[in-house]
């Protein structure tokens, strides 16, 4: 059903003249004086589809409760959703959409329809006025606006797609969803295990002082101590990264191609 809500312009009379044109769409344009009526499709024969009525008499406006206009709204009608029939940016159902060339609603550049076509997803990067436009409207969770630009916030980093904030893991072998968070944290030498969706070093790499780290071996080049990788019985390193090249630390001697610890006498 439509609501339609008459104004009148100061100064001029209610009643529509007798002169008027009497057809269905100024029929439908008569003053009342209550102020306004609800009207069915059926009352205006010509109007087939769901667009809002103009009124051509200039006695009155049909418009918004609280803003008479120039622009026939519809009022109390339930707004287009994506893809749907539009005249105005006001008929659409959210504030991130509008009416593309007055007859499609869509999503405004750098949001996507949600499969309900009733609200937009914001993505990372899309242009903003508040941080409700990210995280409220636009339904991108842990996102703000910056600079009016939708960003990830701090210990979030942006999907592949945009259309999601992922957090930053803190340790290695914390769920995960996409290989960015986990290199964001440990370097580009870790990734996301798909299999148990954790954060893990890739191969012939290890974790060592809160990142992924080339594993070396005994006699082979390193840049720092946490690359060179032997450990005694109780999980203690023998190696040390001297002249860029792992040796066998103070205590240790080289034997049999591994550290053998050294016996004082």
């Amino acid at each position: 059903m439509w609501n339609l809500i008459l104004c009148f312009r100061p100064g001029v009379d209610r009643a529509p003249s007798a002169s008027r044109s009497k057809s269905p769409l100024s029929l439908l344009c008569r003053a009342l004086e209550s102020g306004g009526t609800v009207l069915t499709r059926s009352a205006y024969p010509g109007n087939t589809q769901n667009t809002p009525l103009r009124c051509s008499l200039d006695v009155l406006t049909i418009a918004y409760r609280d803003n008479c206009s120039q622009r026939a709204e519809r009022v109390g009608y339930p707004a287009a959703k994506i893809q749907e029939a539009c005249s105005y940016d006001k008929d659409c159902v959210t504030d991130l959409t509008f009416c593309k060339d007055q007859r499609t609603c869509m999503c405004k550049p750098g949001y996507e329809p949600l499969a309900s076509k009733d609200g937009c997803q914001a993505t990372e990067g899309a242009q903003c006025d508040t941080d409700n436009d990210c995280s409220g409207l636009g339904n991108l969770a842990n996102s703000e606006c910056k600079q009016n630009l939708c960003k990830c916030r701090d210990t979030f980093v942006p999907s592949s797609n945009k259309s999601l904030c992922l957090a930053i893991p803190l340790t290695i072998q914390e769920p995960c969803e996409e290989t960015l968070q986990c290199t964001e944290s440990f370097g580009y030498t870790s990734f996301c295990d798909q299999s148990q969706h954790v954060c893990s070093c890739t191969a012939n790499n290890h974790f060592a002082n809160g990142k992924c780290v080339v594993s070396v071996t005994l006699r082979g080049a390193c840049e720092e101590n946490i690359q060179c990788l032997l450990y005694d019985a109780n999980n203690q390193t023998m190696l040390e990264c001297i002249n860029s090249v792992c040796a066998c630390k103070d205590g240790y001697k080289e034997e049999n191609n591994s550290c053998g610890k050294l016996v004082a006498l």
